[in-house]
């Protein structure tokens, strides 16, 4: 029971650090100066800049629903040792019904 907890623990430190990573990505967005506009590539750059943090914001959204999910499995997974393991098996298999790999976001028109 301590193996499937831990595991459970380890999913959600993903999480917290998923989240501690988009804010520092986020504050160093805003901290921008975008007066000092010296090279042509700025603002290319801060556009850039922008498409990576909505389409990174988006990917970790759903990275973190799945996260929730597993956390949720893992937990009830360790609390319910006595069930067989067709029936752990079966839950974990839920986890894919709601999720697919996330398409690829270059080359896309």
């Amino acid at each position: 029971m301590a193996a499937w907890k831990a595991a459970a623990q380890g999913v959600g430190t993903l999480a917290d650090n998923l989240t501690k990573a988009g804010h520092e990505l986020l504050k160093a967005r805003q901290g921008m100066d975008t007066s000092l506009q010296f090279y042509d590539t700025t603002f290319d750059m801060l556009m850039a800049q922008d498409e990576l943090h909505a389409t990174w914001s988006g990917y970790v959204q759903n990275l973190m629903s799945r996260c929730d999910a597993l956390k949720g499995q893992l937990t009830a997974a360790g609390g319910a040792l006595c069930v067989s393991d067709k029936i752990t098996e079966a839950e974990f298999d839920k986890l894919d019904d709601g999720y697919k790999d996330t398409p690829a976001a270059c080359g896309q028109d």
